[in-house]
């Protein structure tokens, strides 16, 4: 887990009927890179014997909604409930009061609804943005002004303006009128003070269900284009019933539960895979290193001593097929001496193939091939130099893809 990773916390929400959901949300952030030990899914006290398994599975951490603000029988419903319901607009009361109390508990907080696949990891995103706005919101695609804002996706920071602001949406709401994304929205056309605090978060990579064509890649451009849209999240709202969310999910290829059990999915052919991050490194021994865009690292004197490595991802290791073989590409520069850099053996010390690297001018590229992702554990680099000194290594980038075997 990196340095940034510690200071969020992911807030999921899920009734009694929704696991399939769940498992969804929660495999798709393990998939982007994402510890799910920073996810807790508050659920009501009705639905802990449904869910409580499969939450323990992820290492996430349930909250119970009666726990966390109170909440009488009536507003608890025994199966899902429709966007716009009194029932629905009751629930959604005691889910804004809980999310409120889970904030005060000061870290920077992710909201997803369960209806929300994770693509790509959003945080490092997300975390730019939070230095700058307290809130971050997903937005619908409509033409108006101020833009309306989705309560099912945004992200907060534990500041007095944005508690002041959930407190005015809690005591605005009247269940039996509107929901906690109305009362929202018209405190911001009211307000224009909280309004220039929320950044909208650009609609093509946090698309909602409208802008599905935004994720299906099925279909292929009729001209070449020069970049390609990759979203972090797809929402699938707009569309009433959990059998058509469902079946949303499924046309655009972000359903990757499989409703029954984990690792049912793959990754494809040459797209990037976190299956290795820069961030989440781990420095062994003397070593020393210098974080910034790149890391600059000083190994430990002695010949052989292990610097620094990088934590495999054990669920993006689980995705990958048997067929396939990963390839780990690096950008580095070797400044002074010698290292070695690869890939150690499943839960072990030593290395199943490594590249020993001189000092030179000029960035390197570097491939290592491993030929199954059972056999992956952590990416490291030691010092190869015969001097007894230090060597001296810039990482500029990792990324890895998978290919079949041969190719």
């Amino acid at each position: 887990m990196s340095v940034c990773d510690e200071e969020w916390t992911i807030v999921l929400f899920a009734t009694r009927g929704l696991g399939a959901f769940l498992e969804n949300a929660l495999i798709g952030i393990e998939r982007c890179g994402i510890d799910a030990s920073l996810v807790q899914v508050i659920l009501p006290a009705n639905a802990e014997c449904e869910l409580r398994n499969l939450i323990k599975i992820f290492g996430a951490r349930p909250r119970i909604l009666e726990q966390l603000v109170e909440a009488g029988t009536g507003d608890i419903p025994t199966a899902y409930l429709e966007f716009g319901t009194h029932e629905f607009n009751q629930l959604m009361k005691c889910r804004f009061s809980a999310i409120r109390a889970i904030l005060e508990e000061g870290k920077r907080l992710v909201y997803a609804d369960i209806d929300v696949a994770w693509l790509r990891n959003p945080l490092p995103y997300l975390f730019d943005v939070l230095n700058h706005y307290p809130w971050a919101c997903q937005t619908e695609a409509y033409p108006i002004f101020p833009p309306m804002f989705c309560l099912g996706f945004y992200a907060v920071s534990a500041t007095r303006e944005t508690l002041e602001l959930m407190s005015h949406v809690i005591a605005g709401m009247d269940p039996l009128k509107q929901s906690d994304q109305d009362v929202f929205n018209k405190i911001l056309v009211e307000n224009r003070k909280y309004l220039a605090s929320i950044f909208p978060l650009p609609e093509g990579l946090f698309p909602n269900g409208l802008l599905y064509r935004a994720v299906d890649r099925d279909k292929e451009p009729p001209v070449v284009m020069s970049e390609q849209l990759r979203p972090f999240i797809f929402h699938a709202n707009c569309t009433a019933g959990l059998e058509n969310k469902l079946r949303l999910l499924d046309h655009v290829g972000a359903r990757i539960g499989s409703g029954n059990g984990r690792g049912s999915w793959s990754v494809d052919i040459g797209d990037p895979i976190p299956l290795y991050s820069m961030p989440d490194y781990q420095v062994h021994n003397t070593a020393q290193v210098r974080s910034g865009p790149n890391l600059q690292i000083i190994t430990p004197s002695q010949k052989w001593s292990y610097a620094l490595s990088f934590s495999v991802n054990p669920a993006t290791a689980r995705s990958i097929c048997p067929s396939q073989q990963v390839r780990v590409f690096m950008k580095i520069r070797v400044e002074k001496g010698c290292i070695g850099l690869g890939v150690l053996q499943t839960g072990g010390d030593e290395f199943q193939i490594e590249k020993v690297i001189p000092s030179g001018r000029e960035n390197l590229d570097l491939t290592l091939s491993v030929a199954s992702a059972v056999d992956c554990g952590n990416l490291m680099i030691r010092n190869c130099s015969e001097s007894g000194e230090p060597s001296r290594v810039s990482v500029l980038s990792i990324e890895t893809r998978v290919s079949e075997r041969g190719y």
